[in-house]
């Protein structure tokens, strides 16, 4: 039951908002956030380690340099009945105006989500990214990193994501693309079975000087 809204965050040193534990009931909306994670480096503008319904609505978030929007965590799917293991449940990112991120950092995106959130087989989409704009513009990612930079990254795990209506404009002089990596069903990092990506739709996204 918390409402952020009407904020004005500039020149914040790492996360202007963020919540590294399990969250509900969350609004976040008409913020205004510029020139954010200047120090360090590898924080998000905005980012919810877990959540069961979050609202990001509706903010400008320019001048970032790691992704704009993070939400979710694990790289194996996660929800337990009735809801006691929650990752992302019943969250909405719309509407949001993204400029210039991923200026320093590299893995990641303007709207980066990460971890499953229900088995293969359960059928509801309960997850929307839909309706947001993002400018990528110059980046310093590292160069041997060639997912850099992402717009709408689905990255290990992520599942039940309804991925529409989105729109990226794309500096020709640098790689923006759709990004679902982790694909593989090994994770050599953690000798498990897990990264795979599944359960989502994508519909309607637009790329502009692509």
């Amino acid at each position: 039951n918390i409402e952020i809204t009407g904020c004005n965050f500039d020149e914040i040193g790492a996360s202007a908002i963020a919540a590294p534990t399990t969250v509900k009931m969350v609004s976040v909306t008409n913020n205004y956030l510029h020139n954010i994670a200047d120090t360090y480096n590898n924080a998000n503008a905005i980012y919810f380690m877990k959540a069961y319904e979050l609202d990001i609505l509706y903010n400008s978030i320019i001048n970032c340099a790691y992704s704009a929007v993070s939400v979710g965590w694990t790289w194996s799917w996660d929800r337990g009945a009735p809801l006691d293991s929650i990752n992302v449940d019943y969250v909405e990112v719309a509407y949001n105006y993204i400029e210039n991120y991923m200026y320093f950092m590299y893995d990641g995106g303007a709207i980066y989500t990460l971890g499953g959130n229900a088995t293969i087989d359960y059928p509801e989409y309960f997850n929307f990214l839909h309706d947001n704009y993002a400018y990528c513009g110059s980046t310093g990612g590292l160069p041997e990193c060639d997912d850099t930079p992402s717009c709408w990254y689905h990255d290990g795990a992520s599942s039940h994501w309804y991925t529409y209506n989105n729109v990226i404009w794309v500096n020709t002089d640098y790689i923006s693309e759709f990004s679902y990596l982790s694909l593989q069903g090994y994770d050599e990092w953690n000798d498990t079975m897990g990264q795979q990506v599944y359960n989502i739709t994508l519909e309607n996204n637009y790329f502009i000087n692509l």
